[in-house]
């Protein structure tokens, strides 16, 4: 027991300092204890890397049915990917086996689910109203988070800054920076926010009749926002890019 406790405390101090409200109010304090059961087994990294393919596809396939159970089911698995994401660079730091090849599995992981979460939320709105609009939303969302996403990445890789950790060089080009409120809107609209925040919703409205706005339900209606949001952060992103290589 005390050797477990000793490499919680090397796990912890590792940890990194992410602005993300998510990751030090709950993620890394669940991901801590992951992380060091998966030492003592003798788990590799990128096995754990791996892990967020299945959770993220299981996720969004609960996301699809429009219902509240498969809300809540589905963020549940996006939970376990979210701390498997923060598990594999705890375990790959505390066993010396960070390499470029884990980054690039991570970051494809991300694109691959995330992407797959705006299709998947998309059709779970179209199932359930039947409203053809919602699957144009979702697919306008989808290519928007990716262009947005890879126009960050871009952006950091040839950014003159490129010496920094991703983690910091990701906060360097962050819409949010320098900004509370920007900072607070894309902390209840990001995907880490959905798996978080979609559940709570879906709660108040099983316990709250009257949890309604307009013809949607309070859950119906974070999704759409969530989904619409992304075309105007990929938009922001290219102005900050422009903004960058003109000046």
């Amino acid at each position: 027991m005390t050797k477990y406790f000793e490499i919680l405390g090397r796990i912890r101090n590792g940890q990194n300092s992410s602005p993300n409200w998510y990751y030090h109010i709950f993620t890394k304090h669940i991901s801590c204890h992951i992380t060091a059961i998966m030492y003592f087994w003798d788990i590799k990294p990128d096995n754990v890397t791996f892990s967020m393919f299945g959770f993220g596809f299981i996720g969004a396939g609960f996301y699809t049915t429009g219902t509240d159970t498969g809300y809540i089911i589905g963020s549940i698995f996006f939970l376990l990917l979210n701390i498997a994401d923060t598990s594999d660079g705890e375990l790959a730091r505390l066993v010396n086996k960070t390499s470029n090849f884990g980054e690039y599995l991570d970051r494809l992981c991300h694109y691959f689910t995330n992407s797959l979460m705006c299709l998947a939320l998309g059709l779970g709105l179209y199932n359930s109203t039947g409203e053809v609009f919602f699957l144009y939303l979702s697919f306008i969302s989808c290519a928007s988070y990716v262009l947005d996403d890879a126009s960050k990445d871009l952006l950091f890789l040839i950014d003159s800054q490129n010496d920094l950790t991703r983690s910091a060089g990701a906060h360097s080009v962050s819409l949010s920076k320098n900004s509370k409120v920007k900072m607070t809107l894309l902390h209840l609209f990001a995907h880490s926010s959905v798996w978080h925040i979609l559940p709570v919703i879906v709660g108040l409205g099983a316990v709250l009749p009257n949890f309604n706005f307009l013809i949607f339900s309070g859950h119906v209606w974070y999704i759409i926002i969530f989904l619409a949001v992304l075309p105007f952060k990929m938009l922001f992103r290219l102005a900050q890019i422009s903004k960058k290589y003109r000046s």
